[in-house]
């Protein structure tokens, strides 16, 4: 991997290990990969002067054993996304640096981790203080309708962009804020016209209805069955409120390219116990608006797509 596109390549590993992290010569770091990813062990191995390195592969529907994790960082570079597997955020709990990537080509890493990392940090720091607990949200689709609930009584979680001081967890791409949200206190329309799990970029906007935090959508609506199967259930309910702060993310396949995108809002339906709330079980699913207004206790936090925190 010699050419311009591969040290570009070495070059964004660089920033991940020495600007993101914070790492220092001699510490000892983690390398979790799957086979599709085999370039970036290769590229972690030429670090391998500079850094005490650990190399585990797993498989597809594979986690690693925690107890074989011993270093001072970790890095997560699989197809699939173990990021909050009870197996990583127990390497979290344990207060180790973990970067978890997965949309990891070669080009889509290039493309997704900014330079300005400590300005996009402060930014996403910024609008996560902006969602208040125990305040009133209220989103404004980009054709009008609104949808509006409280915020629980729990800190917003985020993923920035550098680990320093407090963090020590964050995923690339990085710029993906949330918080828990009552789920009976949600009451109103949210018209989709961005990203919905399974699914990828909605071509067709669709509308989600919600009342008392019930869920309906329309059966007609453009998008996968499980999605409006799924919407009848019990535990579908409102759970998450979140913003995307990084200007290198776009909508797209992936959930938390897609989720981090600049400007969006994100409003999650099932389970939210991976960003701190009450609410378990086995599925979550994000819908993200584009162009849209979010007011937090009036105050216009996000309008028509552009964050003025």
């Amino acid at each position: 991997m010699d050419t311009v596109s591969g040290r570009i390549f070495r070059k964004t590993l660089s920033r991940i290990i020495e600007q993101m992290a914070g790492q220092n010569e001699g510490d000892s770091l983690t390398l979790i990969y799957d086979e599709s990813t085999s370039p970036v062990k290769k590229e972690f191995s030429r670090l391998s002067s500079l850094y005490e390195m650990d190399f585990i592969r797993i498989g597809p529907a594979e986690m690693p054993d925690p107890d074989s994790i011993r270093s001072d960082a970790v890095y997560v570079f699989t197809r699939s996304n173990i990021a909050f597997s009870k197996e990583i955020q127990g390497v979290v709990a344990s207060g180790r640096k973990v970067i978890s990537c997965s949309p990891c080509s070669m080009i889509e890493l290039v493309n997704k981790v900014p330079c300005e990392m400590d300005l996009l940090q402060a930014l996403t720091e910024k609008a996560a203080k902006a969602l208040t607990r125990e305040s009133e949200f209220t989103v404004v689709g980009a054709d009008g309708s609104k949808l509006s609930g409280r915020i629980d009584n729990y800190d917003a979680m985020y993923a920035g962009f550098t680990l320093s001081g407090k963090d020590n967890f964050t995923i690339i791409p990085g710029g993906i804020i949330g918080i828990p949200i009552v789920p009976d206190s949600v009451n109103g329309e949210l018209y989709v016209n961005g990203f919905l799990n399974d699914f990828g970029q909605i071509k067709s906007p669709c509308r989600v209805n919600v009342r008392h935090g019930e869920v309906s959508v329309d059966p007609a609506a453009d998008v996968p069955g499980s999605f409006i199967e799924n919407s009848g259930m019990k535990w579908f309910r409102p759970a998450e409120l979140g913003i995307g702060t990084n200007p290198y993310s776009s909508t797209s396949s992936d959930t938390h390219e897609s989720e981090s995108a600049y400007g969006i809002i994100d409003v999650g339906f099932g389970e939210n116990g991976h960003i701190g709330g009450p609410i378990h079980g086995d599925s979550h699913y994000d819908v993200t608006l584009m162009n849209s207004d979010l007011l937090i206790d009036g105050r216009k936090i996000v309008e028509k797509g552009q964050i003025l925190v």
